[in-house]
């Protein structure tokens, strides 16, 4: 014989509440980007890229290269992506600016660029609060008095380096800036770290907006 016990009318709110708030988090997320803000052209989505070129513009040469080839390989399945040092060959060393970054990948013979750097890095004092967990029967005193099963502690002061980067496409047939945007990231010891979410995050930016088919 199977006998149901009613889940108690509180409980069952707080649940129903909880799922709620699940499902809000889960489309909030879905619909952000990681680009704020982004500045489209009005024609971009009636440009042909054509053949696309990629360049990172960090100050050393080997991280420079790393990048490169990993956002080739999160854009190549929709872009004709080639790494910019890929195409120079040896001669290729980190440009001084963007638009020496253009004028490269013209004379290359590309039709389309993407490029990322970083332009600027700073830290943050954030504070994180601390709650003590009690387990077992009875009650604990606290810093702020007692408490049954755990009691909240004075929160604690973190340093963490944050780093905004800049990923442009420039149409280098029609010499015109298509795409441009700022992601907001952790600072990292590599600029490879923070290629998978900048490609992928990139990627579906140009295609909710018709520039990539």
């Amino acid at each position: 014989m199977q006998i149901n016990v009613p889940m108690p009318f509180a409980m069952t709110r707080l649940l129903r509440w909880f799922v709620l708030l699940l499902a809000l988090v889960s489309l909030t997320g879905c619909a952000t980007s990681l680009y704020r803000p982004v500045w489209t052209a009005p024609d971009a989505a009636n440009i042909a890229l054509g053949r696309s070129a990629v360049a990172v513009l960090v100050p050393s040469e080997s991280e420079r290269r790393l990048s490169e080839d990993a956002f080739v390989q999160y854009l190549q399945p929709a872009l004709d992506m080639t790494a910019l040092h890929m195409a120079a060959g040896q001669a290729s060393t980190v440009p001084a600016s963007v638009d020496a970054t253009r004028s490269e990948a013209k004379r290359l013979g590309f039709q389309s660029l993407v490029v990322a750097e970083v332009v600027e890095t700073y830290e943050r004092e954030v504070f994180r609060p601390r709650f003590g967990v009690f387990v077992g029967s009875g009650y604990h005193y606290g810093l702020w008095g007692r408490f049954p099963f755990g009691y909240p502690d004075y929160p604690y002061g973190e340093t963490v380096r944050r780093s905004v980067i800049e990923v442009s496409l420039f149409s280098l047939t029609n010499n015109e800036l298509l795409w441009s945007g700022k992601a907001e990231l952790f600072a990292t010891d590599s600029f490879v770290d923070s290629v998978e979410p900048l490609a992928d995050a990139l990627i579906k930016d140009l295609v909710a907006r018709g520039i990539v088919r």
